[in-house]
C-alpha cells in the first residue's frame, strides 16, 4: 500500500509545474499559486451555487421533499464524473508514456493500477468540489444535520467519484485493449478513445432511457404532494447508488442510515476490486507497445512539391499548424477537438432519446418579452462551453520545449500567439454553431433567432479564447515528458474555465435581472465583446509579445 501512495505521489508530481516563485525569504511552488487563485475564483460560484440550493430547500421543505436536492445533485456529480473520467483515464492510463518505465520495476500490477487510478480520483475531486460542497454544506445547515452528518458528507465526498470513474475505467480498458493493434498505434489508440467516449455516452444515455419513469404530470404531481422525499426514488434513476447516499445523510444518526452507508461503501469497494481484476487482464496487454509507431516515406514529384510549398501568410501557415498538431496528437484531439463535439452530442442524445411531443408557442409578445435574456443566456452558455475546452488555455503548454524555436523566426510575434486565439476561436464556435443547429432541428425555434445568436456569440468565443490564451501565455507548463501532461495535468485550464464562468454567470444575471430587450442585448453584447477582443488584442500585440520573448 505504501508504494501505491508513493508512485502516485510521484506521478503527481512529475506532472506538475514544480517552478517555484520567490516571495522574500520563502520560495512557493507556482502550483500552489495557482490552486490557490483558481480556489479564490471559485468562492463566487460556490456561494451562488449554494444560494440556488437555499433557495430550492426553501421551496421543497414544505412539500417533505428537500431530499432530492441531494439526490439530483449527487447524481449530476456522477454523471460528470463519468463522463470527464473517459477522458482523465485514456489521458493518465495510456497517453502518459510512462508505463515503459514503471514495468521493469519491482512494482505488482494492483500498485501501478491503483496509483493511475488515485491520480485520476484526485483530478475529479477538484472538479465535483466545487459543486458538491456547496450542495452539502447547504443541506446540512438548513436541516441541522449535527457532527454525524458532517462525518458522513466527508465519507459520501471522497467515495462518490470512485463508481462512475471505475464504470468509465472499464470501458477505457476494454475498448483499448482490441484497438490497440498493429503498426499504426497511433491511430489505433486514436480510435480506441473515441470508441470508449461513444460507448460510455450511448451506454449511459441507454440506461437512463431504460431505468426512466414515464410519468405523466398528474403523477409527477402525485409524487410531489404525498411527501415523504417521495421523490428521492424518481430522481435516483439516474445514478441508482445516489439513493444509498441520500438516506445516509438523511438519517446519520440512526441505524438505517448507517446500514445505507455501508451498502454504499460495499458496492464502492466491490467494484473497485473487479476494477483490479479486470486490469490485470486487460489494462497492460493494452498498454504494451503504446509508444510505438510506424512511417510512411512518399516520393513526391515536382508539382506535388510545389503544390505543397507555396507562399503563403505568416498567420495561416500558423493556424494550419495548429490545426495539424490538434488533430494527429491524440492526446490534443481527444482533450481539444473532440470536445467540442462531446457537448452537441450530449445536447442531441439526451432530447433523442427522453424528449416527449414538445409543443412551443411562439408569438410577438413572447419575443419581445425573453428574446433579449434568451440571446445573453445563449452567449453566457457558449461561454462557458469554450471555457471548458483546452484548446485555448494550453496553447503555448502544447509546445514544449520546441517553443525556443518560434523566437527564432523571422516573424513578428503577434503572428504565432493570434494564430493560436484564431484557432481556439474557430473550434468554439463551431460548437456554437453545431449546438444552435441541433437546437433548431429538435425544437421548433426559427432560424432567425438562431442565426441571431450565432452572430452574437462569434466576439464572445473570440474574448473567451483571448483569456485563455494569455493565461498560458504568462504561465506555460512547457516542461512534460508526455502530452497528454501539457492538457490534462495544466491548471491553465481550470483557471480560463473560471473566469469564462464568472463572466457567463454576469450575463445571465444581467439577463435575469434586467431582462433587456432585443436591439440592446443583440448590440450591446457585439459592441462590448468586440471592444474587450480589441482592447485584448492591443494588449497582446505589446505586452504579450514582450512577454513570449521572455519565455522560458
Amino acid at each position: 500500500m505504501n508504494k501505491t501512495y508513493l508512485l502516485a505521489k510521484i506521478l503527481l508530481k512529475n506532472g506538475s509545474n514544480q517552478a517555484k516563485i520567490s516571495k522574500g525569504k520563502i520560495k512557493i511552488p507556482r502550483n500552489t499559486l495557482m490552486l490557490l487563485l483558481v480556489f479564490v475564483l471559485c468562492l463566487p460560484l460556490m456561494a451562488l451555487i449554494g444560494s440556488f440550493v437555499q433557495m430550492l430547500y426553501d421551496a421543497f421543505q414544505p412539500l417533505e421533499q428537500e431530499a432530492v436536492i441531494l439526490t439530483l445533485g449527487l447524481a449530476a456529480a456522477s454523471l460528470v464524473v463519468f463522463i470527464l473520467g473517459i477522458f482523465y483515464v485514456i489521458n493518465v492510463f495510456y497517453f502518459s508514456q510512462d508505463i515503459e518505465y514503471l514495468l521493469p520495476m519491482p512494482l505488482k500490477p494492483t500498485q501501478i493500477l491503483s496509483a493511475k487510478f488515485i491520480v485520476a480520483l484526485l483530478y475529479e475531486y477538484m472538479t465535483t468540489f466545487i459543486f458538491i460542497a456547496p450542495i452539502l454544506a447547504v443541506y446540512g445547515w438548513k436541516s441541522e444535520g449535527g457532527f454525524l452528518y458532517i462525518i458522513f458528507s466527508i465519507l459520501v465526498f471522497l467515495t462518490l467519484p470512485i463508481i462512475p470513474l471505475v464504470l468509465a475505467s472499464i470501458i477505457a480498458m476494454i475498448i483499448m485493449r482490441f484497438t490497440n493493434i498493429g503498426k499504426h498505434k497511433d491511430r489505433y489508440r486514436l480510435i480506441g478513445g473515441v470508441i470508449a467516449i461513444v460507448v460510455a455516452l450511448g451506454s449511459n444515455f441507454f440506461f437512463q432511457r431504460f431505468n426512466r419513469i414515464d410519468s405523466s404530470a398528474e403523477e409527477l404531481q402525485d409524487l410531489l404532494l404525498s411527501g415523504q422525499n417521495s421523490l428521492v426514488e424518481w430522481a435516483s434513476k439516474v445514478f441508482p447508488a445516489a439513493r444509498f447516499t441520500t438516506e445516509a445523510l438523511l438519517q446519520p444518526n440512526s441505524v438505517h442510515g448507517f446500514m445505507q452507508l455501508l451498502i454504499f461503501l460495499g458496492i464502492t469497494a466491490g467494484l473497485f476490486v473487479l476494477f483490479q481484476l479486470l486490469g490485470r487482464s486487460l489494462y497492460f496487454k493494452g498498454v504494451i507497445g503504446m509508444s510505438e509507431a510506424s512511417a510512411k516515406r512518399v516520393q513526391l514529384s515536382d508539382v506535388q512539391l510545389d503544390s505543397m510549398t507555396k507562399q503563403q501568410s505568416a498567420l495561416m501557415a500558423y493556424i494550419k499548424k495548429e490545426f495539424r498538431m490538434l488533430i494527429r496528437t491524440p492526446s490534443y484531439f481527444l482533450n481539444c477537438v473532440l470536445m467540442c463535439l462531446l457537448w452537441p452530442v450530449i445536447l442531441i442524445i439526451s432530447f433523442v432519446t427522453q424528449r416527449q411531443e414538445l409543443t412551443f408557442n411562439w408569438d410577438a409578445s413572447f419575443a419581445n418579452d425573453y428574446l433579449g435574456a434568451g440571446i445573453l443566456i445563449a452567449i453566457a452558455v457558449f461561454l462557458f462551453l469554450g471555457g471548458s475546452n483546452a484548446t485555448a488555455s494550453t496553447s503555448f503548454s502544447r509546445e514544449g520545449q520546441a517553443i525556443d524555436v518560434y523566437r527564432f523566426l523571422p516573424v513578428p510575434y503577434i503572428s504565432f500567439i493570434m494564430a493560436k486565439v484564431i484557432t481556439a476561436a474557430l473550434l468554439n464556435v463551431f460548437t456554437a454553431f453545431v449546438i444552435l443547429a441541433a437546437i433548431a432541428w429538435l425544437l421548433p425555434f426559427p432560424w432567425t433567432l438562431i442565426v441571431v445568436a450565432a452572430i452574437a456569440s462569434i466576439p464572445a468565443m473570440l474574448f473567451g479564447s483571448m483569456i485563455g490564451v494569455i493565461i498560458d501565455l504568462w504561465f506555460p507548463k512547457l516542461v512534460w515528458d508526455s502530452e497528454q501532461k501539457a492538457v490534462k495535468q495544466n491548471m491553465n485550464i481550470l483557471l480560463a474555465m473560471l473566469i469564462n464562468v464568472l463572466v457567463a454567470g454576469s450575463l445571465i444575471y444581467v439577463a435575469i435581472q434586467f431582462q433587456p430587450n432585443f436591439h440592446l442585448a443583440f448590440w450591446g453584447a457585439i459592441i462590448l465583446f468586440a471592444s474587450l477582443s480589441y482592447a485584448l488584442y492591443l494588449f497582446l500585440k505589446t505586452k504579450g509579445a514582450q512577454r513570449f520573448q521572455r519565455i522560458s
